[in-house]
């Protein structure tokens, strides 16, 4: 005979040892931490949410991507729940970063037949233990009903923000993709997903190799823009400029 499980149960998986779990690790607000019941943003930051509409998109590349979608700027609330993210892997975090951007791809009328990731660096995806872009393109295609491929070969050496304007150009211009790609992305449309957008770099040379490969159109996303990606003068911004914790 079964037994019933109780309404908290079944909201925190399930499990039985829910109250133990909560107990030691108690539900946090994915954006700043605070503690927060079922691991909801908090009262402050949910206040803070409602101004973040998704950016209008950023016109496309020539023989790269078709447009550059934006679910937000990268600052403020956005900004904490990214980094969040990446320090810590909490899953309520990209849970929330892949709803955002897929609300806001869904908006821009966009359509395509798979998703790919931006390929994170060697170096933080093994201190991680994860491929943060990766993982965010693979809960964003879930939303979508899309397909995950991954496309890219990880960069070699550290993070980008330990680079400048022009390290950035140069380790964009090393990108490679896996073998087989070509056969995946002949004359498909494309969605290539990216957590932050800084300077553009591995965005524009990611999607100009998916064209290249084939592709019939690629979509260029990301959770968020940097503010002077979308200024109407302002230059894109210098990597060297960034706080020191910026990724």
């Amino acid at each position: 005979m079964k037994t019933a499980k109780s309404p908290g149960a079944k909201r925190r998986g399930g499990s039985l040892l829910a109250p133990l779990l909560d107990l030691i690790y108690p539900p946090r607000c994915p954006l700043c931490g605070a503690l927060s019941e079922e691991g909801l943003p908090c009262d402050a930051c949910a206040v803070a949410l409602v101004p973040l509409t998704p950016e209008e998109p950023l016109p496309g590349l020539p023989g790269c991507y078709d447009l550059l979608i934006g679910a937000c700027l990268y600052e403020g609330v956005a900004r904490s729940a990214v980094l969040r993210y990446k320090k810590l892997a909490l899953r309520q975090g990209e849970a929330f970063l892949a709803a955002r951007l897929a609300v806001a791809v869904r908006r821009a009328g966009r359509t395509a037949e798979l998703v790919t990731a931006a390929p994170g660096s060697t170096r933080e995806t093994k201190r991680r233990g994860y491929d943060a872009g990766a993982r965010l393109a693979a809960a964003v295609a879930n939303l979508l009903g899309l397909p995950f491929v991954p496309c890219f070969a990880p960069k070699a050496g550290g993070p980008q923000k330990e680079r400048d304007r022009a390290a950035r150009a140069a380790a964009a211009a090393e990108l490679c993709l896996l073998p087989g790609v070509s056969e995946r992305v002949s004359g498909r449309s494309v969605l290539l997903i990216d957590d932050v957008v800084t300077t553009g770099a591995t965005m524009t040379a990611c999607a100009g190799l998916l064209r290249t490969a084939g592709a019939d159109t690629v979509t260029a996303a990301a959770f968020a823009l940097h503010p002077q990606m979308v200024g109407e003068s302002s230059p894109s911004p210098d990597p060297a400029q960034l706080p020191e914790e910026d990724f």
